[in-house]
Order: C-alpha cells, then structure tokens, then sequence
C-alpha cells in the first residue's frame, strides 16, 4: 500500500488555533487504499516535519492551503512565504516526492501560488473526489489530464466548478490524525452542516470556494459524527464552521431538534449567524442543544 503524507500548512494559532477540517476529510477518503499520516504544522517545527518524512517514507505529499493572509488591513500577515519557506523548500531541497498543493486559499488564487510555490500538481476547489483520481494516475503512470488539476505542462486551462454531494461524505475524525490537545485547550471540533452560501457579501470569499448554493448533509450524518466525537472527547467544544449556521433556517432547526432529541450534552459554538435568519424557535432550540 502506497503511503500519503498530508501537511496542514497554516500555522497561525492568533486568536486561537483552527483544527485543520479539511485535511482531515481527506485522509479519512483515502484511508482505504493509502497509508495515510497528517503532520500539522501548527505545533511542529521544520525539523519535525523532516523526521517525519525520513519515517513515513511518503510516495506522495499534499500540502493544505487554508489562508492566504490574516485579513488585517493594519496589521497584514502574509503566510504564504512562511510555508514555502518552512515547508516547500525543506521538503525540496532534501526529497524528490511529488508535491501536490491545495484548499481553501490556494484555490482563490490557484495559477498564481501554484507557480509561486513551485510545486508538481494543484487541485483547485473540493479535492476528496479529485485526489484520489490524482494519486490513480500517478500510480499508473497515466498522464495528468484531470479536470480541476493544475499540472506544471498546463497551468492555463481554466478550472470548473465541481462540487461534491454531501450525502455520503467521510467523517472528518481529526482527533484521530493530530494532537487535539491544543486545540482543546484553545480551539474547537469544526463540523460542517453544509457547503455553499448563497449570500453575496463582498468580502467574502465562501461563494467562490464552495458555490453559490447550498448543498446540505443529512442531519442524521451530521450528529451521528457530533455523538462519535463526544463519546471518544467528552469535553470538547464544537463550532459549526458553516458559511452561516442559520443559512437555511430549517436546517439549522432540524439539526438543533436532532441533538435535543438524542439527549446530547454538548459545547457548541458557531463563528457565523445570519440575524435576518433567525426566530424565536431557533434562539430556544439553539440554547437548548448546548450553544
């Protein structure tokens, strides 16, 4: 069995730090036919992901780009030159193991940082469908012809919009791959009722990453993975890390309804309510549910 490494790149940890859910969805696809290990960055230094390396032995490496900056106008952070740095460069200048670059932020922007990271391959948009079709045809040694993938031959087709179903998406599992320990302390368990947003903020970039509809996950999955977390960490705080919680209103009902009725003791939390969205029945069943 072939191995994957996955590298949650984004290293900030201001104002707290953010479990890597992407990454995690992932790993969780592959696990059926990769050996699959994730190295988070957060909380490892460059001589750690070495080591890392040398162990695994990866056939294959794919590095998450969350953000490209920390949206501060007086205070500007830029991160993608601390990941090349700290991440791209080492892996090169040490190893010859296909680099493949993708997520949230480096889709936004994905011809530009593909050719400023230097990389083999990028996946532009949602890459657990993607991939695994990648990482089939390099097995095979089948040229790269995939839609959605950045190569260095063809760097100039323009990307798709493919969105996945999420009615039978993997659990993300994430205590399962990192140290949750930090997070815990400081952090959350994202968990996604949704992708898409339909709302047309300008300053934000949700409706380019994940569509302009929403495409929803049943509420059964959506707290059959709440309950398996719990079970295995009783403490934790999970954040529904949707574009916007209430967005549509009956889905955010229902799934509040669903945790009241398994009788769940929970810390929740959500970084996104729309206040034109919100009823009395969402504030009472909202608070009944554990936020």
């Amino acid at each position: 069995m072939k191995k994957v490494l996955l590298i949650n790149s984004n290293m900030e940890i201001f104002p707290y730090p953010v479990a890597p859910l992407g990454i995690a969805l992932i790993a969780s696809n592959l696990l059926h036919n990769y050996h699959v290990k994730v190295f988070d960055a957060a909380f490892n230094s460059t001589d750690n992901l070495l080591s890392a390396i040398e162990e695994l032995q990866p056939d294959y490496i794919g590095i998450g780009i969350r953000n490209i900056d920390n949206v501060t106008m007086q205070n500007t952070k830029w991160y993608l030159g601390e990941i090349k740095e700290n991440i791209i460069e080492p892996i090169k200048k040490k190893y010859s193991i296909p680099l493949i670059m993708g997520g949230s932020g480096f889709s936004i922007a994905p011809k530009e940082i593909f050719e400023y990271m230097n990389v083999d391959y990028g996946i532009v948009g949602e890459a657990e469908n993607i991939l695994p079709k990648l990482l089939t045809n390099l097995d095979s040694n089948i040229k790269i012809n995939l839609q959605n993938v950045i190569t260095k031959a063809d760097m100039h087709s323009m990307p798709t919009e493919t969105y996945i179903d999420l009615s039978n998406v993997s659990f993300a599992n994430i205590d399962r791959f990192i140290d949750l320990e930090p997070y815990n302390t400081r952090g959350n368990y994202p968990i996604q009722t949704k992708r898409g947003c339909a709302h047309k903020c300008i300053y934000c970039s949700y409706p380019n990453i994940e569509g302009t509809k929403y495409r929803l996950r049943p509420v059964g999955d959506i707290v059959n993975e709440i309950q398996e977390v719990h079970a295995r960490i009783p403490q934790v705080t999970f954040e529904f890390v949707d574009s916007v919680f209430n967005s549509p209103l009956d889905h955010a009902v229902n799934v509040c309804k669903e945790i009241i009725r398994r009788d769940l003791k929970l810390n929740l939390r959500t970084m996104g309510v729309n206040p034109g969205e919100v009823n009395e029945e969402l504030i009472i069943l909202m608070k009944e549910a554990g936020f």
